[in-house]
């Protein structure tokens, strides 16, 4: 589990998070939304000290987060950022890299390494393309190999940074089916995403920031029913109720057709 308290951080003397308090449950996914350079990616950045805080605690497992050494973090929390570069080898050794935390010296990968990495690949229903180049793969391809690394890491927390950008609608839906699957499996999972109907319809628990402060903090339908949305987004939202579940529309303020 995560926990912020009165969280403050930025980048330099520019403070874009502003006394945020949030927890994410283990077992949970949470869906970590507002409009852009409202500090979603900051706060991702913050949690896994890749920015320290100006001020407040970033707690994981009830342990502060600066006094954790970096081997210690990445053991209890797992970062796929927004984009990266394509590195030149096989998804195999990609998934491998997840393990790093948990070698010792002389960090030399060991059979339990590679049966973890095997595990994930089979897990991300990748385990086909384990000698494929990364380089020769879809972008759709790629972050379930990521996340597989993520899976192999053995962090009790995943945090992923828009992992659904630049994917055709079939594996944007293959890689939140995925980050459910992780939550279902006792992990906090954090999402950052910009389509509102893809993270309320994903999400257990919702977490909408404006101006790097917490605007509201809830499920996905008291987020929709606070009505606050519509006031953080400046658009018109509305739930449509089928039989899979509850969806929700989007469209401009004022527009008056129908769906």
């Amino acid at each position: 589990m995560i926990v912020l308290h009165d969280l403050c951080a930025g980048y330099g003397s520019r403070e874009i998070l502003h006394s945020v308090n949030a927890t994410f449950e283990n077992g949970k996914v949470t869906a970590l939304i507002g409009p852009n350079g409202c500090g979603k990616s900051t706060l991702l950045k913050t949690v896994v000290q890749i920015i320290r805080p100006m001020s407040g605690q970033v707690l994981i497992d009830g342990k502060p987060a600066s006094e954790l050494s970096p081997i210690e973090l990445a053991r209890r929390a797992a970062y796929l950022p927004q984009s990266r570069p394509v590195p030149e080898i096989t998804a195999l050794r990609m998934v491998l890299h997840g393990r790093f935390s948990h070698l010792h010296y002389p960090r030399r990968y060991r059979s339990e390494d590679y049966a973890a990495a095997e595990e994930a690949l089979r897990w991300a229903g990748m385990e086909e393309y384990a000698q494929q180049s990364m380089t020769s793969m879809s972008g759709g391809m790629r972050q379930k190999i990521y996340i597989a690394a993520a899976l192999a890491q053995d962090a009790g927390a995943v945090l992923m940074d828009e992992p659904t950008t630049h994917l055709d609608i079939s594996h944007q839906l293959l890689v939140l089916d995925t980050a459910r699957r992780l939550a279902e499996g006792g992990r906090a999972v954090i999402l950052v995403l910009h389509d509102l109907s893809q993270a309320l319809r994903t999400a257990d628990s919702v977490l909408l920031l404006s101006k790097g402060e917490v605007a509201y903090c809830g499920t996905p339908h008291d987020v929709y029913r606070s009505g606050v949305l519509d006031d953080v987004f400046g658009v018109h939202i509305e739930q449509v109720l089928t039989r899979s579940g509850a969806h929700y529309v989007c469209s401009a303020r004022g527009d008056t057709r129908s769906g």
